[in-house]
């Protein structure tokens, strides 16, 4: 039984990220289970978070958790969308939350951040495999 809940959290956590650009390559975190796992090309980092989100939570105090989890501005969008932008702790952040915090980081504003930005934003919108 503990091998194949073994396999499927490997195949969650594997199959999760498989629509990535292909330069983008998996950096293991410490934790077995895939906590810390990322993805980078070496310019921008890539990783799906599970910040601390109250079901009873309403719009404006959802807002205010991401904001203070990762230190930029979110607003809503018209799909139930939360996503943020900004510059914080020395980095440029993308993040798109539906049910997963999907996060883009980058130390420059390119168009390769950008591009990276608008095709995690499209994915989790247009994919219900990566909610």
């Amino acid at each position: 039984m503990k091998m194949i809940c073994f396999l499927i959290v490997l195949f969650v956590t594997t199959h999760s990220f498989s629509q990535l650009p292909l330069d983008y390559k998996l950096v293991k975190g410490t934790s077995p289970a895939g906590r810390g796992n990322y993805y980078t090309n070496g310019r921008i980092k890539f990783l799906k978070d599970t910040p601390l989100m109250g079901d009873d939570y309403g719009d404006k105090q959802n807002m205010e958790s991401l904001s203070s989890t990762y230190g930029i501005v979110f607003k809503k969008t018209k799909d139930d969308i939360y996503v943020g932008d900004g510059f914080s702790n020395g980095k440029f952040r993308f993040v798109v939350y539906k049910k997963y915090a999907y996060v883009v980081i980058s130390e420059t504003n390119t168009k390769e951040y950008v591009d990276m930005c608008q095709f995690v934003f499209n994915a989790v919108r247009n994919s219900d495999f990566w909610n």
